[in-house]
């Protein structure tokens, strides 16, 4: 990531970044930080879709917070809901591998992000239920690609991204 971020700031002719995060399923949540915090004060488009879950999901709502405007489909999870998987329970009988999730990840209203692992779970959310509601975040603007898009080679999430980039450019 560091070498990314150095790279980006070799590039003096531009404030505006596509993020993608469509078909992010995961992973370690902290590795985007550093980019989050060079985007800070640019203009980010951030391209979602149904597909994006669990860090993917956080680093969504971090794009967001910093003023990211998005583009795509509905992603796949709320943004309150269990995560982080430690590991895996075995069914035998079955032969199957199920992942077991161990933090419940709750969004406050100014979005910032609270860890409830199962020893402070069900004290805290005892008379709280009304937070286990699920919360899906909206695409500022709603733009799926269909199959038929794909096999055009056409991208229109992408398309829009650079159109709001344009009308944006100018506004100013």
């Amino acid at each position: 990531m560091q070498n990314l971020i150095s790279k980006l700031k070799e590039i003096k002719d531009t404030d505006n970044y596509i993020i993608d995060l469509r078909n992010n399923s995961g992973g370690d949540s902290s590795i985007i930080k550093p980019l989050i915090e060079f985007l800070k004060d640019k203009n980010i488009v951030i391209l979602v879709n149904e597909r994006v879950f669990s860090s993917g999901r956080m680093a969504y709502v971090d794009l967001k917070n910093i003023g990211g405007y998005s583009i795509g489909s509905n992603i796949s999870a709320s943004l309150n809901c269990f995560g982080n998987n430690p590991g895996s329970y075995l069914l035998k009988d079955l032969g199957l591998s199920v992942k077991r999730s161990s933090t419940y990840w709750l969004y406050d209203e100014n979005f910032v992000c609270h860890g409830f692992e199962k020893d402070t779970f069900s004290d805290y959310f005892k008379d709280k239920r009304y937070l286990l509601e699920p919360i899906i975040l909206q695409p500022d603007l709603y733009v799926p690609n269909t199959i038929l898009d794909i096999l055009n080679n056409r991208d229109l999430e992408v398309e829009a991204a650079i159109n709001y980039f344009n009308r944006n450019k100018r506004l100013k």
